[in-house]
């Protein structure tokens, strides 16, 4: 019998420990703000590896039309920024960003974007997105294209 209370203990104690072993997430609006969207304003086309490690291996988008796909993270990011290098896209510098916390391992974000371009005049994009706390870090999930003045966000600088 003292062998099974021992041997209970042991597991509660290494169970609990590993609980609060575990790092808790990260605020997510920190986390966008302070780290993803300054790797948009500084040289984008120079930051895509970087980049990259801010989103899940398979992103899942919202089309307007209503479609939903699934895309692996290079093939979602990397080819669309080269297209849009090469069409003279320099930047994108976050406007406005609007942030809850679903769970304690899921946040969604709105967030409106200031485009700059070589030529072309400045524009404004919107995005929802919604991150996960995976292996100890948050990473996009999620994305659908949104309307800035349909949910209130900022369009000017």
């Amino acid at each position: 019998m003292k062998y099974k209370i021992f041997a209970l203990a042991l597991l509660l104690g290494s169970v609990t420990g590993h609980a609060v072993a575990a790092p808790s997430p990260a605020d997510p609006t920190v986390w966008f703000a302070d780290e993803y969207a300054p790797l948009w304003a500084n040289m984008p086309g120079n930051n895509i590896d970087r980049l990259l490690t801010f989103y899940a291996d398979v992103i899942v988008t919202h089309e307007s039309s209503g479609e939903v796909t699934r895309t692996d993270k290079t093939t979602w990011l990397k080819v669309p920024m080269a297209g849009w290098l090469t069409e003279g896209w320099l930047n994108a510098t976050l406007l406005d960003l609007k942030s809850e916390r679903i769970s304690a391992t899921t946040a969604s974000f709105k967030a409106s974007w200031l485009d700059r371009y070589t030529s072309d005049p400045e524009e404004v994009s919107c995005g929802w997105y919604v991150a996960d706390w995976q292996s100890d870090r948050w990473v996009f999930t999620t994305y659908a294209d949104i309307d800035c003045a349909a949910h209130q966000l900022k369009q000017a600088e």
